[in-house]
């Protein structure tokens, strides 16, 4: 029986086996540790102490997870030795589901189409879908009843800068490709845009005084609950892209397009743990993120993600 919790012995010499080791390292926090990196070849060695007695009479021990991280598995993939791990009490891993153990992100560059289709996860069930949207609904009925004062109050503010428009309507993209108007309190000064589609950046400089405070308390949000009760959108969920940089990103990004099969949502895991993004790096980031969410969506997660965004809400953490 293997004794040593947390650690982990990574089978590999290449580049998967490096990104493995140096993540390990800089993100284990305290849950995992680096128990060694050693070749196929010599994952035979590592058999051999298993439960064998050492000198001071107490059980040797070995690393109780393995990492298979090889650049090329059809290159001496030792089945052999880790059938015989693993039916030594050993955790057997490939290196996307260890990373994604890790980090709560699915590596999407180190992620093949295969390994998505058997893997666990993605449990699109239509009961489930169903209890999402009941459960969502309900929630976002109450929400707006409940902020509809404070909607107002900011609303009078928008007026009271800049006598622009209160709202600020723009075509997202919906599941399955759908497009519709997303609403939001307005941040920016008028014609924001003139020079065609941005991204939205921290200290943005197009954002008004009143919108940046809006911005931080999330509260230019708030208008999205009514395209929840329309049907558009989720409280949970990826969020929303423009049209113009979804069909770029699809062609740039693989498993992009799987973050339309479900509804978009206010907020989500790629919000509490990234944030907003203004390149195509920092876009490869939150899709890691969406696709973890796609994995393992539940109810719990959802409420778990909920009360992140209310308590950085609290704190006026956003952006």
């Amino acid at each position: 029986m293997v004794t040593e919790s947390g650690s982990v012995l990574i089978i590999g010499q290449g580049r998967s086996a490096a990104l493995c080791s140096a993540t390990l390292i800089s993100r284990g926090e305290g849950r995992f540790r680096l128990g060694g990196v050693v070749t196929p070849l010599q994952v035979q060695e590592m058999l051999r102490p298993l439960g064998a007695p050492s000198k001071t009479g107490k059980n040797r021990t070995v690393p109780e997870r393995w990492v298979v991280a090889l650049d090329d598995r059809r290159a001496g993939l030792p089945l052999e030795s880790l059938l015989q791990a693993r039916f030594r009490g050993v955790k057997i891993q490939n290196a996307t589901q260890f990373l994604e153990d890790l980090t709560g992100q699915v590596p999407v560059q180190e992620t093949r189409p295969g390994d998505l289709v058997f893997s666990a996860g993605f449990a699109f069930s239509p009961a489930w879908m169903f209890v999402k949207t009941v459960w969502e609904w309900l929630l976002a009925l109450m929400l707006a009843i409940l902020v509809l004062p404070l909607l107002v109050a900011a609303a009078l503010a928008i007026k009271a800068e800049d006598r622009g428009p209160i709202f600020f309507r723009q075509t997202r993209v919906g599941r399955f490709g759908r497009h519709f108007q997303v609403i939001k309190l307005r941040t920016m000064r008028q014609n924001a845009e003139a020079a065609g589609p941005q991204f939205a950046a921290l200290d943005d400089p197009r954002v008004t005084r009143v919108g940046k405070f809006l911005r931080q308390t999330r509260i230019d949000e708030l208008p999205q609950l009514f395209n929840i009760l329309r049907g558009e959108m989720a409280l949970v969920g990826p969020r929303p892209e423009r049209p113009e940089f979804v069909q770029q990103y699809s062609k740039d990004i693989e498993f992009f397009d799987l973050r339309l099969s479900v509804r978009p949502g206010i907020t989500g895991w790629a919000q509490i743990k990234e944030g907003y993004t203004s390149d195509s790096d920092g876009t490869i980031e939150k899709l890691s993120f969406d696709m973890y969410y796609l994995k393992h969506m539940s109810l719990l997660f959802d409420l778990r993600i909920v009360l992140s965004t209310v308590a950085t809400v609290v704190k006026c953490e956003g952006v």
